[in-house]
């Protein structure tokens, strides 16, 4: 998850996919880094057993294709 601080007092916490050597590196960053991801958003949805319903959920996540610290 990356969180993304869009206002004073809001946070949003995307999912992020990565694959490869991107899924390695990404390992080596720790909460609190500041990063910079280039990829594509792509949603898809879901089913899930919730009591004795059925429900279908969409899920919004970023699919990373590079992901690189950022110096401030």
């Amino acid at each position: 998850l990356v969180a993304c601080n869009y206002s004073k007092d809001k946070t949003a916490y995307i999912p992020v996919i990565t694959w490869g050597k991107c899924a390695r590196n990404s390992g080596k960053y720790t909460v609190g880094t500041l990063v910079s991801i280039q990829g594509r958003i792509q949603s898809r949805t879901y089913t899930k057993e919730l009591d004795t319903s059925v429900s279908q959920f969409l899920v919004h996540e970023l699919s990373a294709t590079t992901i690189e610290s950022v110096n401030q």
